[in-house]
């Protein structure tokens, strides 16, 4: 009996040593980059170059969940690294520049909004991982060479000034959010592009809308657009007045 009692003893201690030898997770240092978001700023001779000039400066702070251990929780900038167990995790982050203003319950911003939600699988020996970011709104781009400036409203509104444009070159642009639902209606977003000859060119009316409707500009995150006056047709010739015939008053 108390061979049999030691042997199952001694299984047992060796189970015991194997589970804990078992739980212990493999590290792995890594360092996560974001893949797709442009960073810098270049000469300024277009839209492109307007944009790399506004591209993002700040930093943005990830958080790193395991989808298999929810306790197993960190958080890292972007471009730092972190030591994790191996494994699948849940990224998230989300950069949000300073808001200059408001337009229709949507925020304006000098630099593009953008988040990050991902899975990546953290390997034994890989140090180097790259996350996607989706932007979380879209660019007005001007050409000062075509118009004067924007005015927007709301509807039922009036007109004001485009204010928040950053002038790079000859254009400008901002970065408006899509946190609310643009359409035709009381929701509206009506942009003014006025000429900067409006000898040659007159001002025009846009609807701009995140859906797609009859009449209106649907925009969507992740795209730029630019507006422009509409042209003038001139013909010349003599004034006459036709009169018409008076009809009764009903």
């Amino acid at each position: 009996m108390k061979s049999v009692k030691f042997l199952v003893m001694v299984a047992l201690a060796g189970m015991v040593m194997g589970c804990s030898k078992h739980s212990e997770p493999v590290m792995q240092e890594i360092r996560i980059g974001i893949g797709n978001v442009q960073s810098g700023s270049m000469a300024t001779k277009g839209v492109a170059d307007a944009l790399s000039a506004t591209a993002p400066t700040g930093s943005v702070q990830l958080s790193l969940r395991s989808v298999n251990v929810s306790s197993r929780q960190y958080t890292v900038e972007v471009g730092g690294s972190v030591r994790v167990p191996v494994g699948r995790y849940s990224v998230k982050g989300t950069y949000k520049p300073t808001v200059l203003g408001t337009a229709v319950f949507n925020s304006v911003y000098g630099e593009p909004a953008y988040s990050i939600s991902q899975e990546i699988e953290v390997r034994e020996g890989v140090s180097e991982y790259a996350v996607q970011a989706g932007y979380d709104c879209f660019a007005l781009v001007i050409d000062y060479s075509e118009c004067e400036k924007y005015q927007w409203k709301r509807w039922g509104g009036t007109y004001q000034d485009v204010s928040w444009l950053k002038r790079v070159g000859d254009y400008g642009v901002a970065y408006f959010g899509v946190e609310n639902t643009w359409s035709a209606g009381e929701s509206s977003f009506t942009l003014l592009a006025i000429p900067a000859d409006p000898e040659t060119k007159e001002s025009t009316e846009y609807i701009l809308s995140h859906r797609t409707e009859n009449g209106v500009i649907k925009v969507e995150p992740g795209k730029w657009y630019k507006f422009g006056p509409r042209d003038v047709s001139f013909q010349s010739g003599g004034i006459g007045i036709d009169y018409p015939e008076w009809g009764a008053g009903q």
